[in-house]
This record gives C-alpha cells, structure tokens and sequence, in this order.
C-alpha cells in the first residue's frame, strides 16, 4: 500500500457546516490516515492506496460530488426575502470608496433592526470581489462570496446572536452597485 495526498477546495462561504459536511465524507472514505483543513477551505486527505486504486482519486471524486448548496448564502434567498435599499451614488464604475460608503449605509440600516449583522455577501469573481482585491472583510466584517448571490448586489444577512450561522438569517438587506 501507498500512502498519498489529495487536495480540495471547500466552499468557504458554506461556512463551518460545510467544512463539517466535507470532513464527514472524508471519514466515509476507507483508509484515511489523516486530514487537515485550513482556514482557506483547503481540504487535505492522506490515505492510504492499494495498487488496484493507483491512479484513481477517490478522495477528490467523492468530495467534488458533495452538494454544498443548501448552505451557501444564496440559497437563503429563496427562503428569506431580500431588502434592497436604494442610495443615490454616484455615475460611473464604483471605486472602494463608494463601495465602502455603501458597506457603511447598509451596516446602519441593519443596526436599526434587533438582529446582530453576520456577513457581507457577493458574487464570487463579480464588482466587490474584484474592489476589494484580495481583503476578505469590509468595515470588519466578513465578506463571503457566492456565485449565486446577484452580481451588481452588495448584501449583508444578519442573525440573532453572534455565534448564530448564516442559515439562521432573519433578514438580508441589499444594495445595487452600479
């Protein structure tokens, strides 16, 4: 028998419970020696192997078909209606200034309400992920992104307590950057 390492990438705006779901199936799997995730979401797994097994990744085949998409922020939206709110903002291709700005005006709104704000929300690879280049909080708070979620929304889900998770939303409030 072999030993070997494989890598994967969680879903990191799946939050605490997809990386749980994704170590699950990894416990499913027959000969793990051990496994380690990173802060990142890097999954990685090392096994041991038969000779039949050379060549094939289990570790990488089973993980790439757990479906994580009930716990991405974006499958709240079907559940939970979206508050968009409208600010006059200025003409043309949004800057980090403006798009902090905004961050500030839906933090105040969500301050007005008796929930606690979790996390901004964006389109992976839209608008904010591309202003804030490579940061990963705005005004302190954490910023997920999920192909799913609008890509000219800036949204932020909040929850009753601050240990709560992102699928315990109460309300999501919503900005359209231009």
């Amino acid at each position: 028998m072999n030993l070997v390492e494989s890598e994967v990438q969680l879903p990191v705006a799946a939050g605490v419970e997809g990386f749980i779901r994704g170590i699950r199936e990894v416990l499913r799997i027959p000969r793990v020696r051990g496994f380690a995730v990173d802060m990142t979401g890097k999954l990685r797994v090392t096994r041991h192997i038969t000779e039949a097994e050379e060549g094939t990744d289990k570790v990488i085949r089973r993980l790439l078909e757990v479906n994580f998409d009930d716990l991405l922020p974006s499958s709240i939206l079907q559940h939970i209606p979206l508050e968009c709110l409208s600010y006059e903002h200025e003409e043309g291709a949004p800057t980090l200034a403006s798009l902090l700005w905004w961050a500030t005006q839906l933090l105040f709104r969500v301050d007005s309400t008796p929930d606690i704000a979790f996390a901004f929300v964006a389109h992976q690879g839209g608008t904010v992920e591309r202003l804030l280049q490579g940061r990963t909080k705005l005004l302190g708070v954490p910023v997920l992104f999920d192909p799913g979620v609008p890509n000219d929304r800036l949204l932020v889900f909040t929850v009753p307590e601050t240990t709560s998770t992102i699928q315990q939303t109460r309300h999501v409030f919503g900005i359209s950057l231009p």
